[in-house]
């Protein structure tokens, strides 16, 4: 989404592979994310990164990445986490992935284990973004 909307995407210099935590940029007007916690703990898993693209707004960012979240207009929504993934897609991603993760010196194991302790605590986070995109999207 963010090359459609004409922003540069690159190779990160390393991947960013694992649960980490994301911090929400002040985020207390957008539909979605109003109202969470400023950092929680999610999966990220991507090896490219982006520049926010013009006109968009930022919404969140990791340690490592300056824009893990935007918003453009009103209804576009580009996420570089993944709120989606339960442990066993992990497991999934991992057994698919185990080579280069191994090269990238990630710990493949310890995804999978980092997977189990923290989907639980996410699910509060997940369900309330996904329940507002349901929303979002039902009202149009």
């Amino acid at each position: 989404m963010a090359a459609a909307l004409g922003a540069n995407v690159r190779a990160a210099k390393v991947p960013e592979i694992g649960w980490l935590p994301v911090r929400l940029e002040p985020a207390h007007h957008d539909r979605l994310f109003h109202d969470l916690p400023a950092s929680f703990v999610t999966c990220v898993w991507h090896g490219d990164i982006f520049d926010l693209p013009a006109g968009a707004v930022a919404l969140a960012r990791s340690k490592m990445t300056a824009c893990q979240a935007f918003r453009y207009g009103t209804n576009a929504y580009g996420l570089l986490f993944h709120l989606e993934m339960k442990p066993e897609m992990v497991a999934a991603c991992v057994s698919a992935f185990e080579p280069r993760l191994r090269q990238a010196g990630i710990d493949p194991t310890h995804c999978i284990i980092e997977a189990a302790d923290h989907f639980k605590r996410l699910l509060a986070v997940r369900e309330t973004v996904f329940n507002r995109w349901a929303e979002l999207v039902a009202a149009q």
